[in-house]
């Protein structure tokens, strides 16, 4: 079956589907007990945590964040490929101490 033949079917939902396909269940159940236990690096007062998420990500539903730190209104879970420009301006002018103008 060609997933890219499914009516209906949005871009993000596409890709995921033929990623999908491609992996083993071992890969999966690798993926997801890393991705628990992962603990991140130790963060300290002067941490400062920049959370970018897409309004339309059905992977990391947006209801289920606290408070990011950019929205992007249309984008979806494959948005760093979709709207590399966008998070590209947000990440520099974060780095520059400035705001975005997306």
């Amino acid at each position: 079956m060609n997933i890219y033949l499914i009516p209906g079917l949005g871009f993000d939902q596409r890709v995921f589907s033929k990623l999908d396909l491609k992996q083993s269940n071992h890969y999966l159940q690798w993926a997801l007990k890393t991705l628990s236990a992962w603990q991140g690096a130790a963060l300290t007062d002067r941490t400062e945590i920049i959370q970018i998420s897409g309004a339309l990500d059905k992977t990391f539903p947006i209801k289920l964040m606290d408070k990011p730190t950019y929205t992007i209104e249309d984008g979806a879970h494959f948005m760093v490929y979709r709207k590399a420009s966008i998070i590209n301006e947000i990440i520099h002018a974060v780095l520059e101490n400035s705001t975005p103008k997306f």
